[in-house]
């Protein structure tokens, strides 16, 4: 079963709770996350995502609402059937993996999101998220 969890400080992975790939986080800060191979179905509500690295990560069916996602680092992560809404992207990079492969985002969704200084991130996507301008 889900759990919610609002307000909370992660630092690093060994801080993320027990059966967290399903959970909702509303309002929580991730910092200094290094995951290999992890998957992530739950929905992430007015979250920051900084310093953190997903190696395969796989996303099924996420939900990004409000994420501002800093300086993050996607190595051959699959997001499929996802949907981003209101996100913000600022030196983020998806990367290719060992084996050569892009990150790919099948079947996802965007809403008013927005990129600065973004590198990897899929044509067809950039062009549906708005370039920041300060």
């Amino acid at each position: 079963m889900a759990a919610l969890h609002e307000s909370i400080d992660f630092a690093g992975k060994s801080e993320l709770p027990r059966g967290w790939e399903e959970d909702v986080f509303r309002y929580c800060t991730f910092s200094g996350i290094e995951l290999e191979g992890k998957a992530f179905e739950g929905i992430l509500n007015a979250c920051t995502v900084s310093d953190s690295s997903w190696y395969w990560g796989l996303f099924n069916l996420t939900r990004f609402i409000e994420v501002e996602f800093r300086n993050c680092v996607f190595c051959g992560s699959a997001f499929a059937g996802c949907i981003f809404a209101k996100c913000s992207f600022y030196g983020c990079r998806f990367l290719k993996h060992n084996l050569n492969a892009d990150c790919s985002f099948s079947d996802c969704l965007w809403y008013d999101c927005e990129q600065e200084g973004c590198e990897g991130m899929p044509r067809q996507f950039a062009s549906e998220i708005k370039a920041h301008k300060r």
